[in-house]
């Protein structure tokens, strides 16, 4: 992703307080995933969740940081998905794979994101976790999502 692309949009997001809200809330690693499936944002959660630094994995498919034998289970344009989770392993910088879920986002169109991008969360998990309790956490992240992102101008009004 060219660096003023990039910023523009992390200075978006940065600025957007549903987004910063739903980013400090969740404990996952937020990815702004585009219509062509490449990752157009990660957040810094994403390093200590999966060991990639965001620089390095933007503009890069999403589905290449999944373990190849997980893949089948992900859809191939996230775009085209109103929202749904799956448990798949993604890999480490070397090749590890780390057990995660991975779900999505699909936040109303108010000009923040460019149409049809998505927001994808990835969290670590450990074989003893509960799914109810992943399951409680995203619901609310997506009970949330009517009002996760909204555009207000330099002096917090609304500009919808």
């Amino acid at each position: 992703m060219p660096d003023a692309s990039r910023a523009s949009l992390a200075d978006r997001l940065r600025q957007n307080d549903g987004f910063q809200l739903l980013a400090q809330a969740l404990p996952d690693a937020l990815f702004v995933v585009g219509t062509d499936g490449r990752i157009r944002y990660a957040d810094t959660k994403v390093e200590p969740i999966l060991g990639h630094t965001p620089e390095a994995i933007e503009g890069t498919p999403f589905r290449d940081l999944v373990h190849a034998n997980d893949r089948s289970g992900l859809p191939e344009r996230f775009s085209e998905l109103q929202g749904g989770a799956w448990d798949v392993r993604c890999l480490h910088p070397h090749g590890e794979p780390l057990w995660t879920n991975v779900s999505l986002l699909s936040p109303p169109d108010t000009g923040v994101l460019d149409p049809g991008d998505v927001i994808v969360m990835v969290r670590g998990i450990r074989e003893n976790e509960l799914p109810r309790d992943r399951t409680m956490l995203y619901r609310r992240a997506l009970d949330a999502t009517n009002n996760l992102i909204v555009v207000t101008d330099p002096c917090h009004n609304e500009v919808v």
